[in-house]
């Protein structure tokens, strides 16, 4: 039980790092370029929207499996 729960852990942290480079690369683009295109910026932002409350949700599954070894 609690290998599979480490296991769960250690994808969760792997997800959370893939999760949190592309909101940094998606900050950077946002950051860095001048988009004309109001279109394309809004799409940038949603994406980046989107990572962050998915990488709050993984947050809070990986407080969950923390919490389950205790």
């Amino acid at each position: 039980m609690k290998a599979e729960l480490y296991k769960n852990l250690r994808q969760s942290e792997q997800y959370m790092e893939l999760l949190e480079a592309g909101i940094k690369a998606l900050s950077n683009l946002l950051e860095t370029f001048d988009i004309a295109n109001k279109v394309r910026e809004n799409v940038i932002a949603q994406a980046h929207g989107a990572l962050i409350f998915e990488l709050n949700t993984e947050k809070e599954n990986y407080k969950r499996l923390i919490k389950q070894l205790d």
